[in-house]
């Protein structure tokens, strides 16, 4: 089928439409499309008596180019940009029959005019140079609208078959009343005209769009039937709540990352997540507080390319208060598959080294990461042998299945009121017979050491998380011995960017001795709840307020000094500015 003797030749304009047609191409391979009717068809035939005979020839050539058998090799979007080519074909098929239409309408039009013109034996010179005038800026504008062919210049003596530099025979010249009504005359069959084949072109066009819209939304329908590179969000049967197991968590994932490799490239990622409630604080400073405390976070995750979820839903409608993690925490595994490690951080914490890196290399082969010491849970029994509110836990089956029996004892249970008798009973220093999340972990390390214990890692070389009682007093004695490093080292009184603040803060933790008391990780508030205004019976709502103060202050203090300014006093929002080689001038 890819041509024969007996196709009708094609005109020139015919080749030069034929030309500008596009191929059937879909990104991977050049290839035509082979076994589909041409569009002009009705009832299954072509139906060439629509096409004017001027493009037949162009019809022919791209029909002959479309139905040539080839191998298809993307047959993914073979049937795609099968139905393109034919929406394009159509368009410029259109635009060709509405432009011949017009010739033809124009010409019927004008012959009148001419008749008129010889029984008045007008001169040609004058009122030819006013009818081409008129018939060439028509159909330039018609090309123009339809976009199809080039414009071109048009004689309106050919239109009606006459020659161009043909003139009419002069009787005698005519008089300006005579001159006037047919110029008249020609501005009005013209402006008719013009209006009949702009509503011919609009209602074609109308029809055409719609057609193109409804093709389009059939193709992306099919698209999207045609899943190409199909995951585990493709099945109907994944559950982001609690309680909905999922099986084969890591195989998911390991197609989804192979699948995805420009988003799951690079160092172990992690995923930090933390949250409030969706409502206003009860305390009249309790918002800000949370901002504050918001931003904090923010800051150190900016400082070290981490990811920041702060949520404020409740997940399950049971699981509040601090049972309200284990939902998030489930929920941004399957959303950041990407993620190797999710880290909760409570709202009450609130990070108080900037500089310092998580040493991932030692829990490589453990799966959770938790601020505790085995021989209080082992030996004591105590319920605060670790800490819940901040955690490292690995995005896999393990944590997954770890996570729902760790809620198997929360509110959603029919025996959780059982179970903090249990819990009461088993941990000695235990005051009341509630199940929290701190206690149930410790249980379950107790009972289930086997099936869990060795994979969790209890940090407990460095302060993972401290308590803030013992902390907030000694931030200017921190702050004094990292000065004192660094007006001995002039290296690390340089100006830098904040992007390069890693960089420095490994550089002085190489400088500094082990005598020198390091900065906690985080500092914990424990017992102090901003929101509420509530508070342990051991302190005051004052001693609360003041610590957090404190302690976002001394933070905010290492990211402002890559900005030039510190904070007067760490019970002040006022700001001054560094001299240059700070802290040797300070």
């Amino acid at each position: 089928m890819g041509g024969g003797g007996d196709r009708p030749p094609a005109s020139p304009r015919g080749r030069q439409l034929s030309s500008s047609l596009p191929t059937a191409t879909d990104g991977c391979h050049r290839h035509t499309v082979a076994g589909k009717r041409p569009p002009w068809s009705a009832g299954g035939q072509p139906r060439l008596d629509l096409v004017p005979h001027a493009y037949r020839g162009a019809y022919h050539e791209r029909i002959a180019a479309t139905t040539r058998q080839r191998p298809v090799r993307c047959a993914r979007y073979a049937g795609e940009e099968r139905e393109r080519n034919e929406l394009y074909l159509r368009d410029q098929l259109s635009a060709a029959f509405v432009v011949s239409s017009a010739k033809i309408v124009i010409s019927t039009a004008i012959r009148p005019i001419q008749e008129m013109h010889s029984q008045f034996g007008r001169a040609a010179s004058v009122d030819e140079q006013l009818e081409n005038t008129f018939l060439n800026r028509a159909f330039t504008g018609v090309h123009a609208t339809t976009n199809a062919i080039k414009p071109f210049q048009y004689n309106a003596r050919s239109a009606m078959g006459g020659s161009a530099t043909a003139s009419l025979p002069m009787a005698r010249r005519p008089s300006k009343s005579s001159s006037c009504i047919s110029r008249g005359l020609i501005v009005f069959a013209a402006a008719a005209v013009l209006l009949v084949v702009f509503y011919g072109i609009c209602s074609s066009f109308s029809a055409n769009f719609s057609s193109i819209y409804e093709q389009r939304s059939r193709v992306s329908l099919g698209r999207r039937r045609r899943l190409p590179n199909a995951t585990f969000y493709d099945d109907p049967s994944l559950s982001y709540l609690i309680g909905r197991p999922v099986d084969d968590w890591d195989a998911k994932r390991r197609e989804w990352r192979r699948l995805n490799p420009h988003v799951a490239a690079g160092r172990e990622r992690i995923f930090m997540v933390s949250g409030s409630q969706a409502g206003p604080c009860r305390n009249p400073v309790g918002d800000h507080l949370l901002l504050r405390l918001f931003k904090n976070k923010a800051d150190y995750c900016r400082r070290h390319g981490i990811e920041l979820l702060y949520n404020t839903a409740l997940l399950h409608p049971k699981m509040n208060s601090y049972w309200a993690k284990i939902p998030v925490i489930r929920a941004a595994m399957l959303a950041h598959p990407e993620a190797e490690w999710v880290w909760w951080v409570d709202s009450d914490a609130a990070f108080t080294d900037m500089d310092f890196e998580l040493p991932m290399s030692r829990y490589r082969s453990h799966n959770m990461v938790v601020h505790g010491w085995s021989h209080l849970i082992y030996e004591e029994r105590s319920w605060v042998s670790l800490n819940a509110g901040v955690f490292l836990i690995r995005n896999c089956q393990w944590s997954l299945d770890f996570m729902a029996e760790w809620a198997s004892m929360g509110p959603t249970s029919p025996d959780h009121s059982r179970w903090g008798k249990i819990l009461k009973d088993e941990l000695k220093d235990k005051l009341y017979s509630e199940a929290d999340d701190q206690s149930v972990l410790v249980y379950i390390l107790l009972k289930q050491k086997e099936r869990w214990g060795d994979k969790i890692y209890l940090e407990s070389e460095f302060d993972f998380e401290s308590y803030w009682l013992g902390t907030v007093g000694r931030l200017e004695g921190f702050d004094r011995a990292y000065t004192a490093v660094e007006q001995r080292e002039e290296e690390l009184r340089r100006r830098h960017a904040e992007a390069t603040s890693r960089a420095y803060g490994r550089m002085r933790e190489e400088r500094m001795g082990p005598e020198t008391p390091r900065r906690p990780l985080i500092t914990h508030f424990t017992g102090c709840q901003p929101c509420s205004g509530d508070h342990n019976e051991m302190y005051t709502a004052e001693s609360c307020l003041e610590g957090m103060q404190r302690a976002l202050h001394f933070a905010d203090n290492q990211v402002l000094r890559d900005y030039g300014f510190r904070h007067a006093d760490l019970l002040s929002a006022d700001v001054v500015p560094l001299p240059f080689d700070y802290p040797a001038t300070y």
